[in-house]
Formats: structure tokens, C-alpha cells, sequence
């Protein structure tokens, strides 16, 4: 039976290696979380604050420690799919996978359970969050849901497709007394003291005239109260009532942040990627390209120094010539294959198959906790383990602590207490 190594807890009868390896008392749960899938930042006063598909955490610039909230000490689910923060409200917004969403408050997580628990078919996932006057604007695959942040409720749903319909919505902004949201079937503007913003005919589909192509938009953003939008790999920006082209290039746009008055551009194409920062003007600046950069989710400047958030390489910093990674140690994915015990070490083998037994081509290889720190061994450590993908269990010999892990199909590997390999 497959199992999901999200998390799990060590119970010993040492008391004396309790005690050295920070282990909490039994009862009591640790979590185990990969911290190197970052897709979301936020800086906030003197820190950092990091998104990931399974938790949260924090890095305190001045200090240089971390803090973790995840299920374990707060949160109300795993599967972080979006963050963000309300610097007016000092609340924190955070939405899962499932539409579930939690706001954090000071000391307090105040969970919103509405859309997930709501029996609406259709696409309920969120994609991105606004906030705006004590409210939290979910663009969301039906349309846009509005949180009352004072209450923690959903107050409205704007069906802003053709004819009232459900759209999906890709983001939201509001610039000069309007709002706007790119969507599926275009951009579109309705007047933020609209009586009633619920009712589709306030929103007017501006796309397909005055500069804008018709077809789907897939963000917006508030540029020194100009509207920016992206369309495919082209950016516009509002001009009076006209829309003029600001910059394309021939890299896929992954996202668009503006950060200390520089447009970020997160790109990649193929196996390469790189951080475009461009200026108000739409000159570029700067080129960010780097080993660490794998698949950037997103980044923003603080400090003078560009912050990245990367789906496979975890957060780093760089100030265009140095390089310095910043999460919590961890294991790089979630195990789902064997958790064997040898000594005070925990092995854990991060593979697993299909229900009908096919391959997953999961290249992560195996877990080792010991010392209370994680390494891997994995074909992105060790080049020589191209060939071995699923690992999915593991046994130990006692007498000589070899270590042996098993790839589905890929072969046997022995690893000594050397960590040479065979």
C-alpha cells in the first residue's frame, strides 16, 4: 500500500538520543516537509516569506533563522497553491489545491472552508488572490469569489463570463476606480463603485479594441497605476483609453511581478530559463540567468538583492554575481516508497509505480535523516544514477550496514558506508 510521506514522526526509548537530535516527546508530531519547491514569495518587514506545495515558511533577513508553519502547527491543509498578504489588514491568504483557504492573523489561523465545501460544479481552483479594502479577490475557475476578511466569509461571486456564465479568471487588479480581471474570454472592467458587481452587465470586455487583441488574457497588474496585462508572450499597457505594446520576446512569460519599480519577468524556454527585469519604460536592465534557475515561479527585489522563487531549486537570493540558496533542510520531494530504520538513521525512498504497475520516471532517488539533516542520493548529486529511476523500497544488512535500493526496472543499488556505489 502506497503511502504519502508528507509526515510521520520518530518515537524512540533512548531518551539521551531523543534529546540530542531535538526530537519532541512521544505524542507529539515533527514534520518532514520539502522546503526546495518554492513557488511563492512574499517579503514582509525584516522577512521572507515562502510558499511551497506542502507548507510555509519564513526567513528572518537579519537573524538568518527560519520558521515553519505547515498542517503540524497551524495550517489547515497540505497543498499550498497560492499566498498572499495585505499589508493594510496585516493578514496572510493563503489558498490550497482543493479551494480550501485560511487566513492568518497574527497568531491565528481562521480557516474559510466555503468554496471547498460548496457542492458548485466546475473549476473551483484559485490561481491568484487580490486584496483590496479589508477584502480578498480569488480568481478562480468559476469566476471571481470575495472573501470578507473581517468576518472570514465569502461574500460575493462575480459569474462575469458572456451571459453571466462561469469563466475561469486568471487574475485581478484594480487601477483608478475600476477593476479588472483577465480572464479566458478577454480583459475585462467594471467600475469598482458599481452597485452591483455580481450582476455580468457591469463588466465590460475591453479586449478586441483600443489596442488589445481579442482572446485570453492571463495577468494583470497595477504599474504605477497603469494597467499592464499579458497576452501570451506580449505585454500592454494602458495609455489614456488607449493600449499601447510595451515589450515581447521570444521566451514564454511564466509570471510578471513588479518589484521596487522593476517589472520582473519569470521565462522559460525549453531547458533554459532566466529572470528579464525590465524598467517603466520597458528597457531591460538586467538578464538573470543562472545554474539554480530551474523553473522560477516567481521573484521580487529586496534589499537591493533579487529574490527567486524556484519550483525545483527551492528560494535563493542573487545579486546578479553571487548565489545563495535559503530554505530549511529537507528532503527534495515527498517519499511514497519504503521507510527503513538502520541505527539512528531513517532511509526513505522517494519512489513509487502506477496502480497498475508502470512506471512513474521519478528521478529522486532515496532519503537519508541522520544527525537531524537530510541528503539525497539521486541522479542530480550523482550523474551516475541516470538509469535508476522509481526507487521503491530498500533493505539493510545488518552486519556490514550496506545499504540496498531498489529502482523498478532500473536495477539494484548498493550503497557502502563510504557512499561509493556498486
Amino acid at each position: 500500500m502506497m503511502r504519502l510521506f508528507f509526515v510521520f514522526c520518530f518515537l524512540f526509548f533512548a531518551s539521551y538520543f531523543c534529546s540530542a537530535q531535538g526530537i519532541p516527546p512521544i505524542g507529539q508530531w515533527r514534520e518532514h516537509l520539502p522546503y526546495n519547491n518554492a513557488i511563492n514569495i512574499i517579503p514582509v518587514e525584516e522577512k521572507i516569506y515562502c510558499a511551497t506545495p506542502y507548507a510555509l515558511f519564513s526567513y528572518d533577513t537579519g537573524e538568518k533563522s527560519f520558521e515553519r508553519l505547515s498542517k503540524v502547527n497551524g495550517l489547515s491543509e497540505v497543498g499550498v497553491s497560492r499566498m498572499k498578504y495585505d499589508a493594510s489588514a496585516q493578514k496572510f491568504i493563503i489558498a490550497y489545491q482543493n479551494s480550501n483557504v485560511d487566513v492568518l492573523y497574527r497568531n491565528d489561523v481562521i480557516n474559510v472552508p466555503d468554496i471547498k465545501l460548496s457542492n458548485v460544479s466546475g473549476d473551483k481552483s484559485i490561481y491568484n488572490i487580490y486584496c483590496f479594502n479589508n477584502r480578498a479577490y480569488l480568481s478562480t475557475g468559476l469566476g471571481i469569489i470575495v472573501i470578507n476578511q473581517d468576518k472570514y466569509e465569502v461574500a460575493e461571486t462575480y459569474l462575469i463570463g458572456n451571459g453571466g456564465g462561469r469563466i475561469r479568471v486568471n487574475d485581478f487588479t484594480q487601477a483608478a476606480g475600476f477593476f479588472y480581471a483577465a480572464t479566458v474570454e478577454g480583459l475585462k472592467r467594471a467600475a469598482v463603485n458599481s452597485p452591483n458587481l455580481s450582476d455580468f452587465n457591469e463588466w465590460q470586455t475591453i479586449s478586441g479594441s483600443t489596442g488589445l487583441s481579442a482572446g485570453e488574457y492571463h495577468k494583470v497588474l497595477n504599474v504605477q497605476d497603469k494597467i499592464m496585462v499579458q497576452k501570451n508572450d506580449s505585454l500592454f499597457i494602458q495609455n489614456g483609453s488607449n493600449w499601447i505594446f510595451f515589450y515581447h520576446d521570444t521566451w514564454p512569460i511564466g509570471n510578471i511581478d513588479f518589484s521596487e519599480n522593476k517589472i520582473l519577468l519569470s521565462e522559460t524556454k525549453g531547458i533554459q530559463t532566466r529572470i528579464v527585469v525590465l524598467n517603466t519604460s520597458g528597457a531591460t536592465e538586467k538578464v538573470l540567468q543562472n545554474p539554480l534557475l530551474s523553473l522560477p515561479r516567481q521573484a521580487t527585489i529586496y534589499q537591493s538583492e533579487y529574490w527567486i522563487a524556484d519550483q525545483n531549486n527551492g528560494l535563493f537570493k542573487t545579486d546578479g554575481n553571487s548565489t545563495e540558496r535559503v530554505f530549511p533542510n529537507s528532503p527534495i520531494n515527498i517519499a511514497t516508497g519504503d521507510l527503513v530504520f538502520s541505527g539512528n538513521d531513517l532511509w526513505a525512498a522517494a519512489g513509487s509505480v502506477s496502480e497498475s504497475w508502470t512506471y512513474l520516471f521519478n528521478p529522486n532517488g532515496i532519503y537519508r535523516f541522520s544527525g537531524d539533516f537530510w541528503t539525497g542520493v539521486n541522479q542530480y548529486i550523482y550523474p551516475q544514477l541516470d538509469t535508476l529511476l522509481d526507487f521503491i523500497t530498500i533493505a539493510i544488512d545488518k552486519q556490514n550496514e550496506k545499504v540496498y535500493a531498489g529502482s523498478y526496472g532500473g536495477g539494484l543499488l548498493e550503497i557502502n558506508k563510504d557512499n561509493s556505489f556498486k
